[in-house]
């Protein structure tokens, strides 16, 4: 939406790069949250908003 903003930080944590986003959008119910890397998966709250729900999965 206009307005809004998306935080993306990395920093090294060990042998690894941790990445962080944040974002001030509409935000995942916690009953959903075990489907964000699900392949075409939709959430209720989602379903009127355009898009292929690819998103995390990619």
């Amino acid at each position: 939406q206009p307005g809004d903003t998306i935080e993306i930080r990395a920093s090294e944590d060990g042998n690894q790069v941790r990445v962080e986003v944040a974002d001030t959008g509409p935000g995942i119910p916690p009953e959903e949250l075990d489907q964000v890397w699900t392949e075409l998966f939709r959430g209720k709250g989602a379903r009127g908003v355009p898009g292929s729900g690819l998103g995390l999965a990619l």
